[in-house]
């Protein structure tokens, strides 16, 4: 019984967690031209103008994925992979149901040293390799039963994420010269934390907390997958997928799987192997003779971290500042005090640079209506004015370096043909003055000598990064630093002298590089980890960002106390858990040269390919509201995930009748199309002239509409507007043998809304935006029927800050007015709370909402659940309003209580609370339980 009910579930998680919520990845301009590549095991779709770049990739793809799925032992399942070249966002992801991967084509910043293309290739054919594995046995019924989605439900009941993406770390680093487990920051989060903290409980080490940081997934899972890899071999975890494919309706497959080989569960894996990290840790910070700087930032209570210091007159410093507590900032420390010069949008990494007078930045935005389309635009503060001006315009500029004469900004360049390029920009208007361009080399943080005619920039290659010095009037250049796989970026330069973070020692540390000797120093030795490094003069010391597990702060070292070790005298004590892990691999993707082969390119039609049924179910679930009936399903999503479509039947046990359902949204054009169909027999008891009858009917309806969502975000502010219209029609026809008819066998109606909304960004630990306002319009009719009907609606929430931190106000207000004929609109606003049953025809309600946080306990019963936050609120709600009730208006005021919970190690989080409402009216207390599934985390 209890395999049964297991079984069930799964099942029903599977259709709710792939009908409630498709995946879609972005859309891409519909001016785009599309062509695609077929290989054995991958259809590469891409923009007509990246033809060369997609032969290359198909080649490492398909050479790479057996070797990098080997020794999972999965099945090699064709798969598509699109590439996205209009966006800025450095990243690639991989998705079931549909099965596919994203490729985005910008390099970050502060990537390590590999090329784009190889970083993407091994870290995400992984993720193809360990859902293929799943795809077997027991899984392969439910993939033959649902589809694509009963892989999907699988891996997300069972399959714990630090899990996906630190297998994928491990592989990245163990069949490569590089990956994210060779470099020292990547490390930091989790020594810093074992060695100040001690260890978290495993739940809190997975679901994250607000009290304290929490490494991610991909720090935690690296160790927890490569440590056991190399201690009980590849059989540990080929064993967990296995035993997960094969019998996921015992209880925690996983787990048990873990047992197996181990003799210990996930949890007490989990604690055995942190235990162990720390005790190798110890050992290297024993060994590790640290660096005294003094702390020149504010000192936090809080996660706090002050990065890319920017040395300015009068001994002060510019800085990022972020926090659990706040939005990122950029502010001026003086004497250990900060002060808050501009609160900027979303920055990328290594953005930051100054002058006495100006800042310079480069921050994301987003297309007006292309989710995957969007821009890192060159922002400049007046310091002393403290206004800010966007230089540039739908720009793809990286690592923004403001000349010291303030009258250039070198930056780097990525654009949609994959190109990469240094540029130089005019301060005043943004025109360009140089550019120094590369097909292969990738530039990384230039930075301007003091001649203010010569960049020295990081560069990518294949043989890995290393340092060129490019003459900015003649464009000749000069490699200082040859390629390598020793991680290293550039923090600034200061007279003949290069500064670096660079992972020499095992451990991030600021080294110089002289130009004149071309000679690498040590100049620090930190504990956790050191970057960002400026050389104040003034003082005579270094400046420089140091972590720890309450974040990086700013410290100075004084010149005398800089260490001036050579780099071939530096000591490395680190635990060499990648050597363990590369030791026997066959595979390297950094010495592998692959064929190149010159695939046959054929256009891809977009309305060729508007279909593309991934999964189906025999049942019928309505997502709306979360009930299951008989009947069966076909879902629909195609590759470029502009058209998401469903076909159905559902029967209805109670009417005894049946429906034919179709939906579709079309996302491909600058309107969204949506529209919907159904048809069937329906059944119900009525009366007339006291006479009950058994009426019978057939109804058809169908739906038509066009939405477009604007978006608006900038700077601070998330914003949006769509507007929207929508036409739907109901036909009805009462079979014969009842001898009835309807009044109106036709009834339609128009719609048109506009939605628009503006607010803050909000901090980790904020309940409700700062500011923030939101504004709906409705306006419904049926013009063309006998007896039409018409509604209007109005609606506005309006946020603003709390007493205390992190509380916040809410004021909602809406009104309504209707007109009703043969059809009647459902109310669009809700009522008080503690009410039901309330029906007015005109109306209007005002709300007020005041919540914050009580306390983060973070107590867990390992397995069972895990209570993160408790956050309360108190209410007042109005209604007045005419229609069939005598009273007229309607009150009531509360508290709720609410708490936000994980349970059974499912990563999404569950709110569970209690209201309790006093409703004035009717002189009487109503509680009520809250409860919701928060889904939309798990995207």
């Amino acid at each position: 019984m209890r395999k049964f009910f297991l079984l069930f579930s799964i099942v029903l998680l599977a259709a709710f967690n792939v009908q409630a919520q498709y995946y879609l990845s972005g859309q891409d301009p519909a001016s785009l031209h599309w062509n695609q590549i077929n290989t054995k095991h991958f259809r590469l779709v891409f923009p007509e103008h990246y033809r060369f770049k997609a032969q290359v990739l198909a080649n490492m793809v398909e050479h790479s994925y057996p070797e990098v799925s080997n020794d999972l032992n999965s099945r090699k399942i064709k798969s598509d992979l699109i590439m996205h070249t209009s966006g800025v966002i450095s990243n690639a992801t991989v998705a079931w149901a549909p099965r596919r991967l994203d490729f985005y084509n910008t390099p970050s910043q502060d990537g390590y040293p590999q090329e784009w293309f190889r970083q993407l290739s091994i870290h995400e054919l992984r993720h193809i390799a360990q859902i293929n594995r799943l795809d077997a046995d027991f899984g392969k019924g439910l993939s033959f039963l649902f589809g694509q989605q009963g892989t999907a439900a699988i891996l997300g009941i069972f399959i714990p994420n630090w899990f996906l993406e630190g297998d994928a770390v491990v592989v990245e680093t163990s069949l490569s010269h590089s990956g994210r487990g060779r470099q020292p920051l990547f490390e930091a989060g989790l020594r810093a934390q074992l060695l100040e903290q001690g260890l978290f409980t495993y739940d809190k080490a997975y679901f994250g907390s607000y009290r304290h940081h929490v490494p991610d997934i991909y720090e935690l899972g690296y160790f927890l997958v490569g440590y056991n890899k190399q201690k009980y071999g590849n059989e540990i975890w080929e064993n967990a997928l296995d035993l997960t494919a094969r019998k996921p309706y015992i209880l925690n497959p996983f787990s048990k799987a873990l047992k197996e080989v181990s003799g210990l569960g996930k949890g007490q894996l989990y604690r055995e192997t942190v235990k162990a990290l720390q005790k190798e840790w110890l050992l290297q910070d024993s060994l590790t003779v640290s660096s005294s700087p003094s702390l020149i930032s504010p000192a936090a209570h809080i996660f706090t971290s002050y990065r890319f210091p920017q040395k300015i007159r009068n001994g002060g410093f510019v800085a990022t500042r972020t926090s659990l507590d706040d939005i990122g900032r950029i502010v001026l420390i003086e004497n250990n005090k900060e002060k808050v010069l501009f609160t900027p949008g979303s920055m990328f990494n290594q953005s930051l640079s100054a002058t006495d007078s100006l800042v310079v930045w480069n921050e994301y935005q987003p297309d007006l209506r292309w989710s995957n389309q969007n821009f890192s635009v060159i922002k400049i503060g007046d310091i002393k004015h403290g206004n800010i001006r966007q230089l540039t315009s739908k720009s793809r500029f990286f690592a923004p370096d403001i000349s010291n004469d303030n009258n250039k900004i070198a930056v780097s360049e990525t654009d949609e043909y994959g190109t990469y390029s240094l540029v130089v920009l005019y301060v005043q208007d943004g025109m360009e003055l140089f550019r120094f361009s590369s097909d292969s080399l990738f530039f990384q943080t230039p930075k301007w000598l003091n001649d203010n005619i010569h960049l020295v920039s990081t560069v990518v290659g294949k043989a890995g990064k290393g340092m060129l010095k490019v003459n900015t009037i003649t464009g000749e250049s000069e490699m200082l630093i040859p390629y390598g796989y020793t991680d290293f970026s550039i923090s600034s330069v200061e007279g003949d002298k290069v500064l670096l973070q660079g992972s020499w020692s095992g451990i991030s540390n600021i080294f110089s590089f002289d130009l004149k000797t071309n000679a690498i120093q040590q100049l620090t030795s930190s504990r956790f980890g050191a970057t960002d490094a400026v050389f104040d003069s003034s003082m005579n010391r270094l400046i420089y960002a140091d972590y720890n597990s309450d974040g990086y702060r700013l410290v100075a070292l004084s010149k005398e106390k800089l260490l001036r070790l050579p780099a071939d005298e530096v000591k490395n004590f680190s635990f060499d858990l990648p050597s363990k892990l590369a030791k026997n691999e066959r595979f390297n993707i950094d010495e592998t040269i692959f064929p190149d082969s010159v695939y046959f390119v054929r256009k891809y039609s977009k309305m060729a390919h508007l279909f593309n049924i991934h999964s189906w179910s025999p049942f019928y679930l309505e997502a709306d509201n979360q009930q299951v009936k008989p009947g069966f399903s076909l879902m629909s999503q195609n590759t470029l995930s502009t058209m998401v479509s469903e076909v159905g039947y559902r029967y209805d046990m109670n009417e005894q009748t049946g429906k034919t359902v179709v939906k579709f949204s079309y996302l491909g054009l600058f309107p969204v199309i949506e529209g919907s169909f159904g048809t069937g027999l329906r059944r119900g008891i009525g009366k007339v002239d006291s006479l009950e009858y058994d009426r019978k009917w057939h109804e058809t309806d169908w739906n038509v509409g066009f939405r477009i969502p604007f978006n608006l975000t900038k700077d601070r502010w998330i914003r949006g507007i769509q507007p929207s219209v929508s036409f739907s029609q109901l036909y009805r026809k009462m079979v014969p043998e009842v001898g009835l008819s309807f009044r109106e066998d036709f009834s339609s109606t128009i719609i048109y809304s506009l939605y628009a909304w503006n607010q803050s960004r909000a901090a980790t630990r904020d309940l409700y935006p700062k500011w923030g306002q939101t504004f709906q319009i409705v306006f419904r009719h049926s013009p063309f029927d006998l007896s039409p009907s018409q509604q209007f609606f109005a609606s506005t929430n309006l946020f603003f800050p709390g007493l205390g931190k992190h509380h916040g106000f809410r004021l909602y207000a809406s009104m309504q007015a209707e007109k009703e004929g043969f059809y009647s609109y459902g109310n669009l606003a809700s009522v008080p709370r503690g009410y039901s049953n309330l029906f007015f025809n005109d109306f209007y309600v005002i709300k007020g909402d005041y919540v914050f946080p009580l306390f983060y306990p973070e107590l867990n019963l390992p397995t069972v659940f895990y209570l993160q936050r408790v956050r309360a609120g108190i209410f007042y709600d109005f209604i007045s309003g005419t229609g069939i009730h005598a009273a007229k208006t309607y009150s009531s005021a509360g508290v709720e209580l609410n708490s936000d919970w994980y349970f059974f190690n499912f990563p999404a989080p569950v709110n569970i609370g209690l209201r309790l409402s006093n409703t004035f009216t009717e002189n009487n207390w109503v509680p009520e339980l809250i409860f919701g599934i928060n889904f939309s985390s798990l995207y």
